[in-house]
């Protein structure tokens, strides 16, 4: 079997597990070490793995030297951004967070060979979500659809709107749109890639990664 199908395959399996288990009260950081997914989420490759085995085979040569080839080489780490506005996510080192307004902009740029990609949270009072998402529709376009859960939070009635790239080089936005206290709550991705398997899936990871932990109070 192909070895970058069944990366990504893998890499599925790995989000999944991560968001079913955050919603059974662990975090991010402690499924990715616990259950050994960071390895995935990472973008360890065929061609790493070769090399850690390699490593492995001389592991009591490089005992003899001084070496501690049991040393864990994953050092991701996770934070917990909470909003005064009743919702929670936790994001990866990886990711910077910034913060403007009513607009929290998650950012993720180690795919070297594409632009930043970008997670947007909002909370704005005095709206409805599906005026929202016609507003959206209406200024830049999309496949639109009722959805009866928030990612993986059940039971919240969303507004969902997927739009692909109208031109190389654009980027696929998925908008994710609900009511919320007194007016809605929006969570955007914005995500380019660089049509390379690799840095590509490891880039939709780290934004199913981040939408996944999302928590409201």
């Amino acid at each position: 079997m192909n070895a970058k199908l069944v990366k990504k395959v893998l890499s599925h399996i790995a989000v999944a597990t991560i968001a079913a288990s955050m919603l059974m009260g662990c975090s991010a950081g402690e499924v990715a070490k616990e259950t050994g997914v960071s390895d995935i989420i990472g973008g360890k490759t065929e061609e790493t793995a070769d090399k850690e085995t390699a490593s492995e085979d001389t592991g009591s040569e490089a005992e003899e030297v001084g070496g501690d080839a049991s040393q864990s080489s994953d050092t991701t780490e996770y934070t917990e951004y909470k909003d005064a506005n009743g919702w929670s996510v936790e994001y990866p080192s990886s990711m910077t967070c910034a913060a403007n307004g009513n607009e929290v902009v998650f950012t993720y740029s180690e795919n070297k060979n594409a632009k930043p990609s970008t997670l947007t949270f909002k909370y704005e009072a005095g709206k409805k979500a599906k005026d929202v998402s016609d507003e959206i529709l209406k200024s830049r376009g999309g496949e639109y659809s009722d959805r009866e859960g928030f990612m993986y939070v059940e039971g919240i009635p969303t507004c969902f709107i997927d739009t692909a790239p109208k031109a190389d080089g654009d980027p696929f936005i998925s908008t994710f749109i609900r009511d919320y206290k007194d007016g809605y709550f929006m969570m955007e991705v914005c995500e380019y890639q660089s049509g390379e398997d690799i840095p590509d899936m490891q880039t939709s990871d780290m934004m199913n990664l981040v939408m996944g932990s999302i928590k409201f109070e």
